[in-house]
């Protein structure tokens, strides 16, 4: 990251600032100030190191996507209770894994916590949406199945079936 002086005025003069708001964090604040004045750009990335890189709009449509095909999974077991393919592994939503699709794992959240949008996760007995291990290309290939589908959200059960072995 580069920054011009005027940057680094304005940066040391907020984190001031949150230095009186925040006193707890005082000594983290005094810390960046430091780094600022001094120009130390070697640490600049202490400044936006909770700052993550945008999502592209093809991620987050997959989120999306997902989150809406699960949707469709859901209906069919409210509609067919007792059905063999609850039992199967990818039946519920895993999430995404915390390590490796991050952004993914925090869009989901941000969906559901936030903005109230797939409350039906709620439910889920992995709310934290964090799989633990990468999903996301076997959530393209499902996905793809489901799009050949019809996207629909009444899936009959051989539908499901190939959706969730593809």
């Amino acid at each position: 990251m580069e920054l011009s002086k005027k940057d680094r005025v304005l940066f040391m003069n907020q984190y001031a600032i949150l230095r009186v708001l925040d006193p707890d964090s005082a000594d983290h604040y005094d810390e960046l100030i430091e780094i600022l004045s001094n120009g130390y750009s070697i640490f600049y990335s202490k400044l936006d190191q909770w700052v993550l890189d945008e999502m592209d709009v093809s991620e987050g449509r997959l989120v999306l996507d997902t989150l809406d095909m699960y949707r469709a999974f859901a209906n069919h077991f409210r509609e067919n209770p007792g059905s063999e393919l609850a039992q199967h592994h990818w039946a519920t939503f895993p999430g995404f894994d915390g390590n490796e699709e991050t952004k993914f794992m925090s869009f989901a959240q941000f969906l559901v916590e936030k903005q109230g949008k797939f409350q039906e996760q709620l439910k889920n007995e992995n709310a934290d949406f964090n799989s633990h291990s990468p999903c996301v290309p076997k959530y393209t290939r499902m996905l793809a199945t489901w799009k050949d589908a019809g996207r629909v959200f009444n899936l009959d059960a051989a539908q499901l079936e190939r959706i969730l072995s593809a």
